[in-house]
């Protein structure tokens, strides 16, 4: 959060609120059985003392937990946190929902209270994590080509795409010609895209479109071909 205050405020009246507007309709980062509201919402955040007084001021709110920092530590720029009028111990937004941000505050005189609010925020939770840990292949290509990876975290659906690049002829090898229908890319079906679980996809490298042990049946496991010709080439 970066606001400035342009004269100091009384203590107590600088708040943040966070107003559940409704579900974002991109369900890729959406947790599985979310609720269709936040009934916690609004979620109204009282700053301290520091940030309520003149000058320019930025600091990290852990939509998470409002009320501690990103590693579990109390978060002393917020005084106070209300969820839907009350205290609670359940102080998360809902990831995929839409919210507004309301600021407001009143200065020392007593004046009229200001506020300024911001629509349309979209809110994902998500935790910096590797994309993916790919166990085969490693170092070489063979046939069968077999791909053996996991996802650390639940990706966005309909996102994992491989990619098999051609770059050089291994040296000296007079078999060797230029992969000229390289990149063969794919797309998989959403099975191959579960979190936290080793999956293993297996091609035949003369044709990647098809099962490898009957020509006449599509390869199981991807749900697109993106690249329009199939084989690989050995060398």
């Amino acid at each position: 959060l970066n606001y400035e205050l342009l004269e100091d405020m009384t203590p107590g009246t600088v708040w943040v609120t966070f107003i559940f507007d409704g579900l974002s309709a991109d369900e890729g980062y959406r947790a599985p059985g979310t609720v269709l509201e936040d009934e916690n919402s609004p979620h109204e955040l009282q700053l301290a003392l520091p940030k309520t007084i003149k000058g320019n001021h930025t600091f990290d709110i852990n939509l998470a937990d409002t009320l501690l920092g990103f590693y579990g530590e109390r978060n002393y720029n917020i005084e106070r946190a209300f969820q839907n009028g009350a205290m609670s111990s359940i102080r998360n937004l809902v990831s995929g929902g839409i919210y507004s941000l309301q600021f407001r505050c009143s200065d020392l005189f007593n004046n009229q209270e200001q506020s300024v609010i911001v629509e349309g925020i979209e809110y994902f939770r998500d935790v910096v994590t590797e994309p993916a840990i790919v166990y085969m292949p490693s170092g070489a290509l063979f046939n069968p080509l077999v791909f053996r990876y996991m996802l650390p975290e639940r990706a966005y659906i309909t996102s994992l795409r491989v990619d098999i690049t051609w770059l050089a002829s291994v040296p000296n090898e007079p078999r060797a010609l230029p992969d000229m229908q390289s990149p063969h890319s794919f797309e998989v079906k959403p099975y191959a895209e579960e979190e936290k679980k080793v999956i293993t996809l297996t091609f035949g490298t003369a044709n990647l479109f098809k099962e490898i042990t009957n020509d006449f049946r599509p390869q199981p496991d991807v749900r697109s071909f993106v690249s329009k010709d199939t084989p690989v080439r050995s060398y």
